[in-house]
């Protein structure tokens, strides 16, 4: 469990550093804007992305499937991280969770036998790979230019016979 606790944070870390380098900020700007819970700062990242034409992999499907993989990724690390662990049997490794919403008179938890924390710590190390090559990718083809904005509705409050002086 230790190992997929500590892959995560790499993957994390490397998710910051691509939203720093996309934005353009420094360490101390970055780690402002990513002082988030994780989920926000990953869906940020797959917003920012997705904006400025980075994807995760050339393929869509790729892409597609290394985010789900993130995501799930997340919700197991948090279960892992802050769940209650217990042992079925003396066999059967089980995370309990109060946190999650169930119904009445009951709790959650979940099984997670070695080959799960196994898959979390490959995600995360793929995931990694992943924001490590597009970060590799800004530093050597530059910033990419931000997307050109739509253009501003036609506002009677916003007419060009207003002056603001």
């Amino acid at each position: 469990m230790a190992d997929a606790l500590m892959v995560f944070s790499e993957m994390e870390m490397s998710a910051e550093h691509f939203i720093w380098d996309v934005l353009g900020l420094s360490a101390d700007d970055g780690k402002l804007v990513t002082q988030i819970e994780t989920k926000e700062k990953i869906e940020l990242a797959k917003k920012l992305s997705h904006r400025y034409g980075l994807p995760l992999h050339r393929h869509a499907r790729t892409t597609a499937d290394a985010w789900s993989a993130i995501r799930l990724a997340v919700e197991a690390r948090n279960k892992m991280a802050h769940g209650i662990w217990r042992m079925i049997d003396g066999e059967t490794p089980i995370v309990v969770s109060y946190r999650i919403p169930i119904e009445a008179g009951r709790i959650n938890s979940e099984h997670f036998p070695l080959d799960r924390i196994e898959a979390v710590t490959s995600a995360c190390l793929r995931a990694k790979k992943l924001f490590d090559a597009l970060c590799a990718r800004i530093a050597t083809e530059g910033r990419p230019k931000p997307p050109v904005p739509a253009p501003t509705p036609n506002d009677p409050e916003f007419s060009k016979s207003d002056e603001w002086s």
